[in-house]
């Protein structure tokens, strides 16, 4: 009589809030393969990136939606397309499913219908616009419902999100004493909506993005002021730049915090002068305190490159990318480099992969594409990044928080298959039968988690023991 078979412990899906770069590239290797590989991968990556949030920027200003849903929206979509090949959907469906979504949880409640029908209309003239209750909308809208659920598993039922547009007026206004028409506070503003046309708002917290911003903004409007001839202008921005530099000896510590609404309010004590006073440290002005923000200086510089990135390639697809000239970026990034240089910041913070390049190598090459130079970039070749040195198919570790059977010996924060992420690694028969052979739940707390797993396996553990028993063999007589 075989073994009785008890009930299956269910997998459990842990929610991470922060997904950092070198777990962003082994999806994106993951999702190449899925689609079969090739060349051209990073540019298409960039491309349907690029466009769905900009489907989602141009649908949500037709709504007149405010910029949390938008927040929302993005990361939403960003999580879904690395839990998703992008054969599996089409851009415009997934856009508009992460729009829907946010839209219930920022309490901005749009139907689906509304959502097609306002970028369906954005094509067309005011006289042959479409209502909502168009039949052309209804087997489309149904799509949309169905992909909603898709978008909630895919970011593992995590409502918190991060907005730092409300920090960044707060800094512009009371920190540095800008007007709200001040050209460097709304290219601040401008920079913040642009964060969610890369990676940074997956990878930061809510302080490191706004102070990238409004830094960048500062460095930018120096640049363009000095150009132009204006010494006092100039002058001026760099004197407010070094408000929002760090003043203190040290660069703080690793500690991330939940920092979704108010994140600055216990870092910043500013009174009606507009001077600010650190929690934990010295003066705001006339350097901020990093370490009473909870953030460091590399995670900053990481944001800057980001979206240097972004401008410098990308310049038409981003707000403030058409503003300046492409000159004024590279210039304004070759003071960064060196600093990245001589602080020995990698390009990407909580990254574990080695660099690529010798230590001589990295030595004698400080060019921003080398593994030594400016703040720790890849190598690359024709301006596409290397892959990764680290084998691209670990089926528990492709995906942030995904389905992750207790019965496994792993950590719960590693997950299992159960994606088109792990079908591309050879999980496609997982990913069937996941939800079906037992149940998924999803948790916010990682602890809990690892705690159940530990309490559940003791109960399915195949305990064997071994035992010696000596049998006298008779010899058997010849004839």
């Amino acid at each position: 009589m075989g073994a009785v078979v008890g009930p299956h412990p269910s997998y459990i899906e842990v929610a991470r809030p922060y997904i950092f770069e070198h777990k962003l590239r082994r999806c994106m290797v993951a999702r190449a393969g899925a689609m079969g590989g090739g060349g051209g991968c990073e540019a298409r990556e960039d491309s349907a990136r690029l466009q769905g949030v900009g489907w989602i920027d141009n649908v949500r200003k037709a709504l007149q939606l405010p910029v949390r849903t938008y927040n929302t929206a993005c990361v939403y979509y960003h999580k879904f397309r690395l839990a998703h090949a992008d054969t599996e959907y089409s851009m415009a469906d997934a856009a508009a499913a992460a729009l829907f979504t946010a839209c219930k949880i920022e309490d901005t409640l749009k139907k689906s219908r509304e959502i097609l029908c306002a970028a369906f209309n954005l094509k067309l003239s005011p006289a042959e616009q479409l209502s909502p209750d168009d039949p052309l909308f209804e087997a489309h809208s149904k799509q949309i419902i169905g992909l909603e659920r898709l978008m909630l598993e895919g970011a593992s039922f995590d409502f918190r999100n991060r907005y730092p547009q409300k920090l960044v007026v707060k800094l512009c206004r009371a920190v540095l004493g800008l007007p709200s028409d001040d050209p460097a506070a709304r290219t601040a503003y401008y920079m913040a909506l642009d964060l969610y046309r890369t990676w940074a708002p997956l990878k930061q917290s809510t302080a490191a993005m706004a102070l990238a911003c409004v830094e960048l903004a500062l460095r930018l409007h120096a640049k363009d002021s000095e150009t132009a001839g204006d010494g006092i202008a100039a002058a001026r921005y760099d004197q407010l730049l070094r408000g929002v530099l760090d003043n203190d000896s040290t660069n703080g510590s690793d500690k991330r915090h939940d920092d979704h609404n108010d994140a600055g309010n216990d870092a910043m004590d500013v009174d009606t002068n507009g001077n600010g006073n650190g929690a934990h440290g010295p003066p705001l002005k006339p350097g901020l305190s990093y370490r009473a923000w909870a953030i460091t200086r590399a995670e900053i510089m990481e944001t800057l490159l980001d979206l240097l990135d972004l401008y410098t390639h990308h310049r038409s697809a981003a707000l403030v990318g058409p503003a300046h000239p492409l000159d004024t970026y590279i210039v304004v990034r070759i003071p960064l480099n060196h600093e990245a240089a001589r602080a020995a910041l990698a390009r990407h913070t909580n990254d574990p992969e080695p660099p690529l390049a010798s230590p001589a190598a990295a030595q004698n090459d400080t060019s921003p594409n080398s593994a030594g130079g400016a703040n720790g970039a890849r190598p690359t070749t024709n301006g596409v990044h290397g892959t990764p040195r680290t084998p691209a198919t670990p089926q528990d570790d492709i995906v942030p928080g995904r389905a992750h059977s207790l019965l496994s010996g792993a950590s719960p924060l590693s997950g299992g298959g159960g994606s088109a992420l792990a079908a591309a690694a050879g999980g496609q028969q997982q990913q069937q039968q996941r939800g079906q052979s037992g149940t998924v739940r999803f948790m916010l707390d990682a602890a809990r988690a690892r705690e159940e797993r530990n309490m559940v396996e003791r109960y399915f553990r195949a305990e064997e023991e071994e035992y010696e028993v000596e049998v006298e063999v008779e010899k058997v007589r010849r004839r």
